[in-house]
């Protein structure tokens, strides 16, 4: 799931305008969950992305993570992919957290086709 976790965060900064990181094993076990010892406002929804093979220690430690999250009052999502195989269950979960991320873009009064910023780094004048 790291490559979609990728293209998730990656789709939340340019279309949706906001920032967004992910993190992956080992560090989110260990390094990433530190961060969450502070409080943090609600200022941040950690999205969980899930999948059928995951390892008896991934499936421990996100049941951990969860556990000490929901402890400090942090909602969290849970997202999984269709299908059987690893294959659909990864495209599957691209395809659904592209359109969270369009979604979130045009609640938030956002136009996801906009990229002025990358327009201006790039020297392009506006459309």
């Amino acid at each position: 799931t790291k490559g979609v976790a990728t293209r998730f965060k990656n789709s939340l900064n340019e279309n949706a305008k906001m920032h967004a990181s992910a993190a992956y094993a080992p560090d989110l076990f260990h390094n990433e969950v530190e961060s969450w010892e502070t409080e943090l406002g609600g200022r941040f929804l950690p999205v969980v992305l899930r999948h059928g093979r995951e390892s008896f220690y991934e499936k421990t430690n996100i049941g951990r993570l969860l556990k000490i999250l929901a402890g400090k009052g942090v909602k969290t999502k849970q997202v999984s992919g269709l299908g059987k195989s690893s294959l659909s269950q990864l495209v599957s979960m691209a395809y659904i957290l592209d359109f969270a991320a369009y979604y979130t873009a045009i609640e938030r009064g956002i136009d996801p086709f906009e990229i002025q910023l990358i327009d201006r780094l790039k020297g392009v004048r506006a459309r």
